[in-house]
């Protein structure tokens, strides 16, 4: 598991270090989420908007796919928008 959003600590950095991570074959990813991370209580500089975070699993999607990582077939009931709803319920 790698923690993106810690480990840089800028969310500008989170959408490389998860490609780089899918790649080196990291099996999940956390990735902090919020809808104003300018007015987060903790961790807004590196929590990714919903639109960001929307974009990120849709590339996580296809170089995931591309490395063998991750489909649909494996994880049918994940897509972009659970995703977000998920990572925001729990991150507000």
């Amino acid at each position: 598991m790698v923690d993106h959003s810690h480990a840089t600590g800028k969310s500008e950095f989170v959408l490389p270090m998860t490609m780089a991570a899918i790649a080196s074959g990291a099996d999940s990813m956390m990735i902090e989420v919020h809808p104003n991370p300018a007015k987060a209580l903790s961790d807004g500089p590196q929590s990714l908007t919903l639109e960001t975070f929307d974009q990120l699993m849709q590339e996580m999607a296809v170089l995931g796919k591309f490395f063998g990582r991750w489909s649909q077939n494996n994880y049918p009931f994940i897509t972009p928008k659970i995703t977000a709803r998920i990572a925001t319920t729990i991150s507000i």
